[in-house]
């Protein structure tokens, strides 16, 4: 029998009397091999509900916060969401794959309840009247982005793609995009593959046809944990080949994990470190200062939806839902850039999607 425990908060600000609260929640991988993604992303959302409390809260009431594990499993992230409809909340923020989200997106439009994505960005979602809004665009856009920079940096004829299929709700479509806009470009794939993570013998066995083969780049679609042990393979018999990766990979735990093999990879990531916005630089400050880590793309995405989901509970109209509000107001303020939702709820200006390079282990960004 699964048990599934939730974190509930509430500042010491407000008596967590339920006629005095209002409650959201959060779902998302908070174990397993994209755990590093989803604490992080729930630490964003908990410093949101913080924020927001500090100041009041929603109308005077305080907002109680909810999380669930979903373990990075379809069934398990099922299981939260009804977990979470069960206790009344308002709303969701999650999940946190793509996968995940492909499972509980049909449940959130029968219960009605909308649901705030923060690291989902698969095309599979795209253009649905549906109960599912996202702050970050979708693969669509941002695969044009980084071809049209690899391409203008590489001399590419033909390149290698691995997938990781544990995910392929995003990894399916994000190689999809890539390929067309690198077909537009001429350019076609001479070696594919996939594989499921956590199969360390094949890991190893895709490695080591990476390092030995004749390819003008390697794009790994994979999460940090499994790109990090693919280039430090590849690495160790080829130190030439140029390797980009998609932004999954973009986390601190992978510049833990790669050392000094990470110099010179490409990565897109859905935050500017070097940015100079003073907001942006306080809520790094924050984040530090609350979670004893930096900052990373998942807990800006996170913090970015829960304001958008804590936002429309605020200035909605007694008669409006959320989803009405949402898709009415369109644009919105977010940390580090302003984003605009269409009339599906999906973002459309790529606004948070930034081409870094790894140097002396750090993510430098190269191109807004």
């Amino acid at each position: 029998m699964l048990r599934h425990f939730g974190l509930l908060l509430c500042l010491p600000l407000f008596a967590c009397d339920q006629s005095d609260t209002v409650t959201i929640g959060f779902v998302g991988s908070l174990t397993g091999s994209t755990a590093d993604i989803g604490s992080q992303a729930r630490n964003g959302t908990i410093l949101a509900v913080e924020h927001w409390n500090e100041a009041g809260g929603i109308n005077g009431k305080a907002i109680e916060l909810v999380t669930k594990d979903d373990k990075n499993e379809p069934d398990i992230a099922q299981l939260s969401f009804n977990a979470l409809v069960e206790l009344g909340v308002a709303g969701i923020i999650g999940p946190t794959s793509s996968s995940n989200a492909e499972a509980i997106i049909p449940l959130a439009n029968k219960a009605q309840m909308p649901i705030i994505g923060t690291t989902v960005t698969s095309d599979l979602f795209n253009d649905q009247d549906d109960y599912f809004f996202r702050p970050a665009a979708s693969t669509r856009s941002g695969t044009e982005q980084l071809s049209d920079f690899l391409t203008a940096q590489f001399s590419i004829q033909h390149y290698a793609i691995i997938t990781d299929l544990s995910n392929a709700a995003f990894t399916g479509s994000w190689k999809a995009q890539f390929g067309q806009w690198m077909r537009e470009k001429g350019i076609e794939p001479n070696f594919e593959q996939d594989f499921v993570s956590g199969d360390n013998l094949a890991l190893l066995d895709v490695s080591q046809q990476l390092a030995l083969m004749d390819t003008d780049l390697i794009v790994l679609v994979t999460n940090a944990r499994d790109s990090a042990l693919l280039i430090k393979q590849i690495r160790s018999i080829n130190t030439n080949v140029p390797i980009a990766t998609s932004a999954w990979a973009g986390t601190d735990e992978f510049l833990r994990l790669i050392g000094r093999d990470g110099e010179g990879l490409i990565i897109p990531r859905y935050i500017n470190d070097a940015s100079d916005s003073e907001r942006f630089r306080l809520l790094q400050v924050q984040y530090e200062e609350r979670f004893q880590q930096r900052m990373g793309y998942a807990a800006l995405l996170g913090y970015n939806a829960s304001q958008l989901l804590l936002t429309a509970m605020t200035q909605k109209d007694k008669k409006q839902s959320i989803k009405e509000y949402l898709l009415s107001t369109k644009v919105f303020d977010g940390v580090l850039a302003d984003f605009e939702l269409n009339e599906f709820g999906d973002e459309v200006r790529n606004a948070f999607y930034f081409i870094t390079e790894v140097r002396d282990g750090q993510f430098m960004t190269l191109e807004p």
